[in-house]
């Protein structure tokens, strides 16, 4: 009559002993959604389309993304020892660096290294553990040197030259780092043969990476740097066709093909078919999510997830501006305005691009060690889209120390 049962627990220890259990029903509003139950067979969506997982099927092909994936994979084919990345909090650094590393060749020994704190001793041992030269066990390790350890690391980058293999380390929030473990990483970069360094490094952190590199102490570190990239905040076209984009990944498994019209049609789809399963943002929407993330990628996914649970709560189809105003409340999110270079970043680079304005927003600097006139490319290989002659970047007056 109280909605209780009564159990018996055996145990080969002990005899039957009877426990009360109590079994709880929940009340259900009707027209409300179930508690467990996600808004995305609702909307005719396979999976979350903002999920903050750096998923590289996601990646978005912006003007600053595009180019620094250019960028990048042309380094880890020329073999160039240093490579930089940086941005702000929330621009997307983790899922570009993911989507590189998917492309990489067969022949190419990877070690990411998620935790910047890591001392000297630590980066050299996890290094080693990742390319497969000692156990990751920990309990199998023995006390060994730091001089040991950079033999023995030496030796694994020196016996890949016949092989025609590389190592590549892949550093996260690298703006973390003390300048001495900086300092170890640029010996490390020195091992090269013929075709160049054995061991590349991609160091990606915010945008205080910068200036933890102009140091006066690493500036043999910096010389050692071949490109530094910068990904940049979407604009308010860019955030459109973003929220678009993931849309059609997570119903269709394939992007949204960009002809043109193809957005306002979706909309119009999505308005005409009433209740059949469909979601389109309004230009309001749009304009209000681009406004209050500042064009960063993490903040539009939050607030379009979270604007799309509270259209499924109402059975709304049509997200609208007061439905992301909500979702920017109930997550906190005030407006933001996209970042600006500051002369610190100014002073830690030696070039700048120039771009027109359907040209690339992203930043590539050289190192000061590499000559105004040097040719970059050969001309028997290729020049990838990010190095054409249309957005070579041109050469800047040098910043005065």
């Amino acid at each position: 009559k109280d909605a209780t049962a009564t159990h018996l627990i055996i145990s080969s220890e002990c005899s039957y002993f009877p426990v009360l259990v109590r079994r709880m029903s929940a009340v259900i509003t009707p027209g409300q959604p179930e508690r467990g139950e996600g808004y995305e067979p609702f909307f005719g969506l396979n999976e979350a389309p903002f999920s903050l997982a750096p998923d590289p099927r996601f990646l978005f092909a912006s003007a600053s993304h595009s180019a620094a994936l250019a960028q990048v994979a042309y380094a880890l084919q020329r073999r160039e020892p240093l490579v930089v990345i940086t941005g702000e909090i929330g621009t997307g650094k983790t899922l570009l660096c993911r989507t590189v590393l998917q492309r990489l060749r067969r022949k190419t020994f990877l070690s990411v290294i998620n935790d910047p704190l890591l001392e000297r001793d630590d980066l050299l041992k996890q290094m080693l553990q990742d390319f497969g030269v000692i156990s990751k066990d920990r309990t199998k390790l023995t006390e060994v040197s730091r001089h040991d350890l950079i033999q023995t690391l030496h030796a694994f980058l020196r016996s890949l030259a016949p092989i025609q293999a590389h190592a590549v380390v892949v550093i996260d929030e690298a703006q973390h780092l003390q300048p001495d473990v900086l300092e170890q990483i640029r010996l490390l970069s020195n091992t090269d043969d013929e075709r160049g360094t054995l061991l590349q490094v991609i160091l990606v952190g915010q945008t205080d990476l910068e200036p933890l590199l102009s140091r006066p102490e690493l500036r043999q570190l910096q010389q050692r740097v071949s490109r530094r990239l910068r990904l940049e905040p979407l604009d308010s076209h860019e955030v459109q066709t973003y929220i678009e984009h993931r849309l059609a990944l997570a119903r269709d498994g394939k992007p949204l093909r960009q002809a043109p019209g193809t957005i306002e049609l979706a909309r119009e789809l999505a308005e005409w078919a009433g209740t059949n399963a469909g979601v389109a943002f309004t230009p309001d929407a749009i304009h209000a999510v681009s406004r209050l993330s500042g064009g960063l990628p993490r903040v539009i996914n939050l607030l379009c997830d979270r604007s799309l649970e509270e259209a499924y709560a109402s059975r709304l189809r049509i997200i609208d501006r007061p439905l992301i105003h909500a979702a920017a409340r109930a997550l906190g999110v005030g407006e933001q305005t996209a970042p600006t270079s500051t002369p610190a970043n100014l002073n830690a680079t030696a070039r700048s691009t120039q771009v027109g304005p359907d040209e690339s927003l992203w930043t590539v600097t050289r190192s000061e060690s590499e000559a105004p006139d040097k040719t970059v490319q050969p001309a028997d290989e290729p020049v990838p889209v990010g190095l054409s002659a249309r957005t070579r970047p041109a050469a800047a007056p040098r910043v005065a120390r």
